[in-house]
C-alpha cells in the first residue's frame, strides 16, 4: 500500500515539541472513515470512542485510513498532554478525520461543552422550537434527517443515525464547512 506522511511541528505552550503526521493512502481517501455496520436489530450500533483505534504508524508503515496521527517528537510518553478530559479527548482521532487540523481543538471544545464526550447524551429539555438535542454534538432531532441527507449528498458519508457519533461528526463537518452559519450552529462555540 502506498502512503504519504507529512510532518508538522507544534510546541504546546510550556511543553516539548510534538510532531503531527498527516497520513494519506491510496486505499481509503482521507476523511472517509469505515462505515459502522454492526447492528442490534433496530439501528447501527454507535461505537464508543475506544471501539475503533485511531490510525497508527508502526515501523515506518502508513495508516490504513487517512487522518492525522499525533506523535511525540521524543520517545518518553510524558511529552503528550491531553487538553480535555479523557471522555472528550478519546474522540480526537475521529475529529481529526472529519475536520481540518486547525479546527480539531475547537471541535473537541464543542464536544466537551455539549455532551462531555458522551455519544449518547440527550438533553431532556426542549429547545424553544420544540426539538430535542441529542448525541455527541447535540444535534436537534427535527433538523437531523434533512441535514444528514444533504451532508451525505455532498460527500459527507453518514447513515442518518443521530445516535451514531461518526454520523454526528460527518454532519457536523458539513454544517461547519458548507453552510453559512459554520461553527455558529453550536451555542458552545469557543
Amino acid at each position: 500500500m502506498a502512503g504519504l506522511a507529512v510532518a508538522c511541528y507544534a510546541t504546546p505552550l510550556g511543553h516539548e515539541p510534538v510532531t503531527a503526521l498527516r497520513v494519506t493512502t491510496n486505499r481509503v481517501p482521507a476523511g472517509t472513515p469505515p462505515a459502522t455496520t454492526a447492528t442490534d436489530g433496530r439501528r447501527p450500533l454507535a461505537p464508543g470512542p475506544n471501539d475503533r483505534p485511531a490510525p497508527s504508524i508502526v515501523d515506518g508503515e502508513t495508516a490504513a485510513i487517512g487522518g492525522t496521527v499525533a506523535v511525540p517528537s521524543s520517545t518518553p510518553s510524558s511529552t503528550s498532554h491531553a487538553l480535555y478530559p479523557e471522555s472528550t479527548e478519546s474522540w480526537r482521532p475521529w475529529v481529526m478525520v472529519y475536520f481540518h487540523a486547525v479546527d480539531v481543538d475547537r471541535v473537541l471544545a464543542i464536544i466537551d461543552c455539549e455532551s462531555d464526550g458522551r455519544w449518547d447524551a440527550a438533553n431532556p429539555n426542549q429547545a424553544a422550537n420544540g426539538m430535542y438535542a441529542k448525541g455527541l454534538l447535540q444535534h436537534l432531532d427535527g433538523y437531523w434527517p434533512s441535514r444528514a441527507k444533504r451532508a451525505k449528498q455532498e460527500g459527507y458519508h453518514n447513515t442518518g443515525d443521530i445516535w451514531n457519533p461518526l454520523d454526528q461528526l460527518a454532519v457536523s463537518a458539513w454544517l461547519a464547512y458548507r453552510t453559512p452559519q459554520g461553527f455558529d450552529h453550536w451555542s458552545c462555540n469557543p
